[in-house]
Formats: structure tokens, sequence, C-alpha cells
């Protein structure tokens, strides 16, 4: 998995769509999701911690 080779604060979950077709975006997001060696907090990073430090204006 990524967190192997790159630090995981620089890991981020990002999708083609609206460009990709819808089907794959299921499994892809399922792989993540069902990925069960994320550290503690891991999962909320990549999908959107780590993006909300690097964009910081679009944090909600």
């Amino acid at each position: 998995m990524p967190q192997e080779f790159a630090d995981p604060a620089h890991i981020r979950y990002g999708s083609d769509g609206p460009f990709a077709p819808p089907r794959p975006s299921p499994a892809t997001t399922n792989t993540w999701t069902g990925y069960d060696a994320w550290p503690e907090g891991g999962l909320r990073a990549i999908n959107r911690g780590d993006a909300e430090n690097l964009f910081p204006r679009s944090a909600a």
C-alpha cells in the first residue's frame, strides 16, 4: 500500500469524477476503505484531512 513508500501525510484520495465512468469508483473506494492497516485516523486524513491541510480555504 502507499504508506510503504510515501509519508502518510502525502497520500490523498482523488477520483476522476465526474469524467470517469461511475462503475470503477465504488471499486476503488471499497479498496481504500476495506484496507485495515491504515494508521489511526489515516483513512480520514487520506480522504479529506491531508487535502484540507494543503488547501485550508476549502476546509469545512
